[in-house]
């Protein structure tokens, strides 16, 4: 009768244990892709459509697949050299990027108004660092690119923000 009862108690344990574990919020990984197009200003680099925030900014609007309509404001070197921070708003958050730009190319030769100008790409990689809303204790990893020309930049993203519930 002892040994039924332990057997009994172990069973028991185990399905409360697996109720919690089935009903705990899991983590939902989603794929994204996003395009953002950035009006770029000759110098003296004033943002007038931007929010002052305390910092150089510059800021765009464009498409959050599959969160809808975004605005973003990015500030380019905010973390340190080629560190730069970009904040995405839709709906339902924002969601901050930490970026870094490799392997950049200019037709000719870069000029010193890079990129505000001048025909530019590049390679973007960016880490998911913070968010709120619907973004909360997201992570991820992005992937895309930038192209600039004639005072506007596009900026393209496509990888798996996992979030938190």
């Amino acid at each position: 009768m002892r040994t039924m009862r332990y057997l009994l108690a172990t069973v028991l344990v185990g399905l409360a244990a697996a109720t919690v574990v089935s009903t705990a919020p899991a983590a939902t990984g989603v794929g994204v892709t996003i395009k953002l197009v950035e009006l770029l200003k000759a110098p003296p680099y004033t943002f007038p459509t931007c929010p002052d925030i305390g910092v150089d900014v510059n800021c765009g609007t464009g498409e959050f697949r599959p969160f809808g309509r975004a605005s973003e404001i990015v500030s380019i070197d905010a973390c340190g050299d080629n560190c730069t921070l970009r904040w995405i708003t839709v709906q339902g958050g924002t969601i901050v990027l930490r970026e870094a730009l490799s392997d950049p190319s200019c037709p000719g030769a870069c000029t010193t108004q890079w990129p505000h100008g001048s025909p530019f790409t590049g390679t973007l990689t960016a880490n998911v660092i913070n968010g709120t809303g619907i973004f909360a204790g997201a992570t991820g990893s992005l992937a895309g690119t930038l192209s600039s020309a004639a005072y506007q930049a596009q900026v393209t993203y496509a990888g798996i923000i996992v979030l938190a519930s």
